[in-house]
């Protein structure tokens, strides 16, 4: 009885790094014409996964088993029951509480074998990003998923980084300078004040 709450300390400790993880379901290898084995085609979707679990950081994904999917889906025909084309990856993986969604789809392209893998962000809809090659035989098929997956799962760390805002740069409002009017001095001309003239004084002898 002791140990029961250790327990619970470690299954909400694992709940809670759960839901800090965004959940990456990769669904089964389709294949839309019969053209290889049931077992080529687990053999290829588990590559996938592979893939996915080397190339992104464990602590912010977690890739989804069959097992959980279908766990969501009840199994995987209901899977194709839901939606058997590539536009609807979206809607499943909003079913299976995935982030993100991908799929592989295999077919034929004249005589080769074809493979199509696309990868959706569930929240947005949109596609991130997708590869498409041919091959003669179901390993030239691997040599595709080893040579383009890597480069596709490293699309989805690009996406989820947080976009860094540049700070506003305000300009420095430029005060303009003050301008000093000095108005010049008119200038007065000084005309010189008339010279009044003395009266003169005549004076007269008185007879002796």
């Amino acid at each position: 009885m002791r140990l029961t709450p250790l327990f619970v300390l470690l299954f909400l400790a694992l709940a809670a790094y759960g839901q800090m993880q965004e959940r990456v379901a990769i669904l089964n290898t389709l294949d839309d014409g019969d053209s290889i084995k049931v077992s080529d085609l687990i053999y290829l979707t588990n590559r996938l996964r592979e893939t996915a679990v080397k190339v992104l950081p464990k602590q912010r994904y977690g890739v989804m088993t069959t097992e959980s999917i279908v766990a969501f889906l009840g199994s995987q025909e209901n899977a194709r029951k839901v939606c058997n084309e590539a536009s609807c990856l979206a809607d499943i993986g909003r079913k299976v509480s995935a982030d993100y969604v991908a799929q592989a789809r295999v077919g034929r392209f004249g005589n080769q074998l074809s493979i199509n893998f696309q990868l959706y962000n569930v929240k947005t809809g949109n596609l991130i990003d997708s590869f498409t090659g041919n091959s003669k035989d179901v390993f030239g098929l691997l040599a595709i998923i080893d040579e383009n997956a890597p480069t596709l799962f490293k699309q989805m760390l690009d996406e989820s980084k947080p976009q860094k805002k540049e700070p506003i740069v305000e300009t420095p409002k430029v005060e303009e300078p003050v301008k000093l009017v000095v108005e010049k001095p008119e200038l007065v001309k000084l005309e010189p004040e008339p010279v009044k003239p003395e009266p003169m004084k005549i004076e007269f002898e008185k007879p002796g």
